[in-house]
């Protein structure tokens, strides 16, 4: 008799474990880890050129002035002043890639090491822009080691910081970000209720 008493005790003990193990699982909130609140900006240099690959088919609409103050080829300076251009890069790796400009449309190079647009089409806005700062700020929220989540990047050159782009976003499990797969070299710290 005693020994069913102890049998049941221990039976309803190892239930009570188990059913508080996976309450506890469930309440991780779907696989990752810690949920962290991602704010990182990243200066596109040639320290973090690794990072730069985060840009590609990404376009962001800049100040047109910005880039005008920013130039000593009259026409280009007259092209982009009072405008809203857009920037598309493509094909960007390490400190170098491709820009693509509309609203006036132009194209170029881009050299981030610098964060120098060389313009080289068309013929009559040929010119170089030499922007002084230029970063990325990445924002959203995601679990460590999780699935990547829903979140913003903006551009900002000279301080002028573009309208936000949808961008996807994950952490490594030490917290290492991820940007639509780029691995760049910011690590995300600290805490949130998650």
């Amino acid at each position: 008799m005693q020994h069913r008493t102890l049998r049941r005790v221990v039976l309803s003990f190892a239930v009570v474990i188990v059913a508080v193990g996976s309450l506890t699982l469930l309440s991780c909130g779907g696989g990752g880890g810690q949920t962290l609140p991602i704010n990182s900006n990243i200066p596109l240099n040639a320290t973090n050129a690794a990072t730069t690959a985060v840009l590609n088919g990404k376009t962001f609409t800049v100040s047109g002035n910005e880039l005008a103050a920013d130039t000593t080829a009259p026409a280009l300076k007259a092209a982009l002043a009072g405008q809203s251009p857009a920037l598309t890069f493509a094909n960007v790796s390490g400190a170098n890639g491709n820009v693509t400009l509309t609203n006036p449309t132009a194209s170029g190079t881009v050299r981030f090491a610098s964060c120098t647009f060389t313009i080289t089409a068309p013929a009559n806005l040929v010119g170089t822009i030499f922007v002084q700062n230029c970063s990325v700020t990445i924002a959203g929220t995601a679990d460590l080691g999780g699935a990547a989540q829903t979140g913003t990047i903006t551009l900002t050159l000279n301080g002028t910081t573009s309208a936000p782009v949808t961008t996807q976003v994950q952490l490594t499990d030490t917290g290492v970000l991820i940007v639509d797969g780029v691995t760049t070299t910011t690590t995300v710290t600290g805490t949130s209720g998650g």
